[in-house]
């Protein structure tokens, strides 16, 4: 899998699909502008189609490619870098033994899924079986709400991202919920005044 930003240009798109030699482009029908070079499969037209039989592997080969995520090209074209299933499986055994895993937990993702921080969150999920709470974009507030109303236990954000759902509480006047249990901050520098 090859996760693209839906906010590059079609160039930069194009650039990626090449690159990676992709055999197919699914796109959703709104985007389909932007790769309609690269003949894409919508999603309107999978929707449609109907189901058939499949063999699934029972186990993927731990040196096999699962995903290929490009670099945001800073000195130069950006880059594929190829994740296998042992990449995948490391670290959501890594984070299972740093801050554990339970039947009840519920990840909210609302960072970007062609980043490697929101693609672990469901690649932890389907390792686990934990669920996931999947935003379209980032809702301070919403977010601020689930934590707070224990719907959710884990998050993992930003630092702007982060002040303004530490904001968002602390305007409502609200407490997170017992049952929340982390929030994993990535992406910058903090700095705690306390």
């Amino acid at each position: 899998m090859v996760m693209l930003n839906e906010r590059l240009a079609p160039a930069e798109l194009a650039y990626q699909i090449d690159d990676s030699a992709a055999d197919f482009v699914l796109a959703d029908d709104l985007l389909k502008d932007k790769v309609e070079e690269r003949n894409p499969v919508l999603f309107s037209r999978i929707k449609d189609e109907r189901a058939s039989e499949i063999t699934q592997a029972t186990e993927w080969e731990q040196s096999r490619t699962i995903s290929i995520m490009y670099t945001s090209g800073t000195t130069g074209h950006p880059k594929g870098v190829r994740q296998t299933a042992e990449n995948h499986f490391s670290s959501a055994v890594s984070s299972a033994l740093n801050i554990g895993v339970a039947p009840e937990d519920v990840w909210l993702c609302s960072v970007p899924l062609f980043h490697i921080s929101g693609f672990s969150i469901l690649m932890r999920s389907l390792i686990y079986g934990m669920g996931v709470r999947l935003y379209e974009k980032f809702d301070a507030e919403h977010t601020a709400r689930e934590i707070c109303e224990g719907s959710v236990t884990h998050v993992s954000l930003v630092g702007v991202m982060l002040e303004r759902v530490l904001s968002n509480v602390e305007e409502a006047g609200m407490k997170a919920s017992p049952r929340f249990k982390a929030i994993l901050a990535g992406g910058g520098q903090f700095l705690l005044l306390t």
